[in-house]
Protein backbone atom coordinates (compact mmCIF):
# COMPACT_ATOMS: atom_id res chain seq x y z
CA UNK A 1 0.00 0.00 0.00
CA UNK A 2 1.32 3.43 -0.92
CA UNK A 3 0.86 6.19 1.65
CA UNK A 4 1.36 9.82 0.78
CA UNK A 5 1.21 12.64 3.34
CA UNK A 6 0.13 16.08 2.17
CA UNK A 7 0.65 19.25 4.17
CA UNK A 8 -2.45 21.44 3.99
CA UNK A 9 -2.29 25.25 3.93
CA UNK A 10 -3.32 25.46 7.60
CA UNK A 11 -0.54 23.11 8.71
CA UNK A 12 -2.62 19.92 9.12
CA UNK A 13 -1.45 16.71 7.52
CA UNK A 14 -3.79 14.82 5.20
CA UNK A 15 -2.99 11.26 4.16
CA UNK A 16 -3.91 9.57 0.90
CA UNK A 17 -3.94 5.81 0.54
CA UNK A 18 -3.57 4.12 -2.81
CA UNK A 19 -4.05 0.39 -2.85
CA UNK A 20 -1.99 -1.48 -5.41
CA UNK A 21 -4.46 -3.57 -7.38
CA UNK A 22 -3.39 -7.09 -8.20
CA UNK A 23 -4.23 -8.42 -11.65
CA UNK A 24 -6.00 -11.78 -11.37
CA UNK A 25 -6.72 -12.71 -15.03
CA UNK A 26 -4.23 -12.88 -17.89
CA UNK A 27 -4.47 -13.24 -21.66
CA UNK A 28 -1.75 -15.89 -21.92
CA UNK A 29 -0.61 -18.85 -19.85
CA UNK A 30 2.93 -17.44 -19.72
CA UNK A 31 1.66 -14.12 -18.32
CA UNK A 32 -0.34 -15.94 -15.63
CA UNK A 33 2.60 -18.15 -14.64
CA UNK A 34 5.00 -15.20 -14.70
CA UNK A 35 2.75 -13.27 -12.30
CA UNK A 36 3.76 -15.75 -9.59
CA UNK A 37 7.26 -16.60 -10.89
CA UNK A 38 6.24 -20.11 -11.96
CA UNK A 39 7.26 -20.33 -15.63
CA UNK A 40 10.16 -22.69 -14.84
CA UNK A 41 7.79 -25.10 -13.08
CA UNK A 42 5.40 -25.56 -16.03
CA UNK A 43 6.04 -28.18 -18.77
CA UNK A 44 6.63 -26.50 -22.13
CA UNK A 45 4.11 -28.67 -24.00
CA UNK A 46 1.32 -28.50 -21.39
CA UNK A 47 -1.81 -26.51 -22.17
CA UNK A 48 -5.01 -25.74 -20.30
CA UNK A 49 -8.32 -26.38 -22.10
CA UNK A 50 -11.10 -23.78 -21.99
CA UNK A 51 -13.19 -24.11 -18.83
CA UNK A 52 -10.71 -26.43 -17.11
CA UNK A 53 -8.60 -26.44 -13.99
CA UNK A 54 -5.33 -28.34 -14.13
CA UNK A 55 -2.61 -28.93 -11.59
CA UNK A 56 0.79 -30.53 -11.21
CA UNK A 57 3.55 -31.07 -8.70
CA UNK A 58 7.04 -30.03 -9.77
CA UNK A 59 10.24 -29.42 -7.80
CA UNK A 60 8.53 -29.20 -4.43
CA UNK A 61 5.62 -27.00 -5.55
CA UNK A 62 1.98 -27.81 -6.26
CA UNK A 63 0.50 -25.56 -8.96
CA UNK A 64 -3.12 -25.19 -10.00
CA UNK A 65 -4.45 -22.93 -12.75
CA UNK A 66 -7.92 -22.28 -14.18
CA UNK A 67 -8.79 -21.13 -17.72
CA UNK A 68 -12.11 -19.37 -18.25
CA UNK A 69 -14.45 -21.26 -20.59
CA UNK A 70 -15.80 -18.14 -22.33
CA UNK A 71 -12.98 -15.58 -22.47
CA UNK A 72 -10.06 -18.02 -22.50
CA UNK A 73 -8.24 -15.93 -19.91
CA UNK A 74 -6.08 -17.63 -17.30
CA UNK A 75 -6.62 -17.03 -13.60
CA UNK A 76 -3.63 -16.21 -11.38
CA UNK A 77 -2.16 -19.61 -10.41
CA UNK A 78 -2.48 -21.05 -6.93
CA UNK A 79 0.74 -22.63 -5.63
CA UNK A 80 2.26 -23.88 -2.44
CA UNK A 81 5.09 -26.07 -1.17
CA UNK A 82 4.53 -29.83 -1.20
CA UNK A 83 6.40 -33.03 -0.43
CA UNK A 84 4.49 -34.77 -3.25
CA UNK A 85 6.55 -36.43 -5.97
CA UNK A 86 6.59 -34.70 -9.36
CA UNK A 87 3.55 -35.42 -11.53
CA UNK A 88 2.42 -34.67 -15.01
CA UNK A 89 -0.59 -32.47 -15.72
CA UNK A 90 -3.65 -33.57 -13.73
CA UNK A 91 -7.11 -32.44 -14.87
CA UNK A 92 -9.00 -31.43 -11.73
Amino acid sequence: MLVRALKLCDGRIATQYKAKLMQNYFATLNDALDSEGLINHWPVTASVPYGATVGLAHAGKWLSIYRDGVTGQYERPVHYATLMADTGIIHL
